[in-house]
């Protein structure tokens, strides 16, 4: 656990994907005024068009980030440009 969030390996039935789920505390963002630090990783996870990164999936309103889950192979295939993040 980070200094404000919990990131969980979830799964999307329907799809039977995988996805990394960042669970972020209001409560805590609130006390430690990190609006601005939540707002800004939403951004840059939302325009990231890198090949050694990946972007944003899901943002819910209850705080939560998702992004794929990728396996070590898949990581490395996603770095050396084969695996798409879209």
């Amino acid at each position: 656990m980070g200094s404000f969030a919990t990131v969980l390996l979830v799964q999307y039935l329907p799809e039977n994907k995988l996805y990394a789920m960042k669970v972020i505390s209001k409560e805590i963002i609130l006390q430690k005024r990190l609006m601005s630090s939540v707002y800004s990783e939403y951004h840059i996870l939302q325009q990231v068009d890198n090949r050694f990164l990946m972007g944003l999936e899901f943002a819910f309103q209850t705080v939560l980030l998702s992004a794929p889950f990728l396996t070590p192979e898949q990581f490395s295939r996603f770095r050396s440009g084969v695996l798409s993040s879209r």
